[in-house]
């Protein structure tokens, strides 16, 4: 059952002013796909028996935009097959700076950086 954003905000402590003040979380809730040339680029029709919309249904980064809360995306991986896998970082409202520390700081440990990006580009 997916939470609503906005009740998910005000009810979980986490989005409040005390706690972590970071939420790591993955990008998706399967492994990446190749993108459609059309722009129409698919996902699965289900995660763990339950159904989804193929379009955005796997996509997790979608309903933190609508909390207040600053978020980035980063490239955590390379799969097998040369796709991405990325982490979604997540802050306290006004905690833009803890986010942005967190990301350079992926970016200085460069997880990926022996594999090629190009293979993004099919």
């Amino acid at each position: 059952m997916l939470l609503d954003p906005i009740q998910a905000g005000r009810q979980n402590p986490w989005f409040r002013a005390t706690g972590p003040r970071l939420l790591i979380t993955p990008t998706f809730a399967g492994l990446a796909v190749d993108n459609a040339r059309d722009g129409n680029t698919k996902g699965p029709n289900e995660i763990n028996g339950e159904p989804v919309d193929p379009l955005i249904g796997w996509c997790l980064t979608d309903s933190i935009r609508f909390t207040g809360h600053p978020a980035i995306l980063i490239l955590a991986l390379l799969s097998s097959d040369n796709l991405p896998i990325g982490m979604q970082i997540i802050g306290r409202r006004d905690g833009d700076a803890d986010m942005l520390a967190a990301n350079a700081a992926s970016e200085r440990l460069r997880l990926w950086a022996d594999r090629s990006l190009c293979g993004w580009v099919r």
